[in-house]
């Protein structure tokens, strides 16, 4: 069943929602309902089933509905100001966001500026700024060791330094600043991967390994796509590359790992009106070994 329940305060096309470690959903970037970058940081709370604006009380960057609309009528409402800040002016249209195990969220993609958000306090902050811009490329954390103690790693790859450039292969690694509790990174280009892909799907695998399918060079130009996957080793730091793709895999993809460690891979519009429809199966080599098993429940740390 659908039930309605309060509306955000503006319009948002292509945002970026995430659900925080308290179940609140963090909602950021995207254009309003007059086309303009919608800059307000909206939580949603599941439990009175209501939006509510988080301001960043050490910024005074304001927002105005429609701003970038030479068509929007007078009179529509302006947020921020002193104390009382909005999103900064790189978070645009569907940034990529993390949470990581510092507490913050992460952001890194689109643009080349990466930042981090405290959920306690609303506060934002530059993180640093990639090697390259990352137009539809893929930011994935890092497989964790449950250790307390760990901080995360953040693997930035493919995208583009913007949309008329060919994806990149160059491959980035962040590791957030202690020094500066953790809202800063530290950046280091690691092995680059064989191929530039944007609009690439990926997913983690159950060996830890995380599998990069598809994508395409330019654009979402169907004859510069690519009918092959890498994994990164998170360990060796290593990629391989897996030939054998039938269906190109572009923008408005996916990749699903199932229950039974396959990965289901649908989806690409290679236009508004020309939509995929064939699904295929990657089946990874380690679907026919023989598989662990669980002898005990893992212990748990003082």
């Amino acid at each position: 069943s659908m039930t309605k329940v309060q509306s955000m305060k503006h319009g948002r096309w292509y945002p970026y929602c995430i659900v925080l470690d308290d179940g609140k959903v963090l909602t950021i970037g995207g254009f309003d309902e007059w086309g303009a970058d919608n800059y307000l940081t909206e939580i949603y709370d599941p439990d009175s089933r209501s939006w509510s604006i988080k301001y960043d009380p050490e910024s005074s960057i304001t927002y105005c509905v429609g701003w970038e609309n030479p068509s929007a009528p007078a009179g529509l409402p302006c947020y921020g100001g002193p104390g009382q800040g909005v999103a900064p002016i790189t978070i645009q249209l569907y940034p990529r966001a993390l949470c990581m195990p510092t507490g913050l969220v992460a952001v890194a993609g689109q643009s080349a500026s990466t930042r981090t958000w405290n959920p306690q306090t609303g506060k934002w902050t530059n993180g640093g700024n990639l090697a390259v811009a990352r137009s539809y490329g893929n930011m994935v954390l890092l497989p964790l060791n449950n250790n307390p103690s760990e901080t995360g790693q953040i693997l930035v790859c493919g995208g583009s330094q913007n949309p008329q450039t060919n994806a990149t292969t160059v491959v980035e690694l962040l590791t957030p600043n202690p020094s500066t509790n953790y809202a800063t990174f530290s950046f280091q280009n690691i092995a680059s991967c064989n191929f530039g892909r944007r609009h690439a799907p990926n997913t983690y695998l159950p060996d830890g390994k995380i599998i990069f399918f598809g994508g395409c060079t330019f654009q979402n130009q169907l004859s510069t796509s690519h009918y092959n996957a890498e994994i990164f080793d998170p360990v060796a730091r290593s990629w391989t590359v897996v030939n054998g793709m039938k269906v190109p895999r572009n923008y408005h993809s996916t990749a699903i790992l199932l229950l039974d460690g396959r990965v289901w891979l649908a989806g690409t519009s290679y236009a508004k009106t020309n939509w995929e429809l064939r699904s295929e199966y990657y089946v990874p080599s380690y679907y026919n070994a023989t598989r662990p098993t669980i002898s005990s429940d893992p212990v748990v740390g003082n």
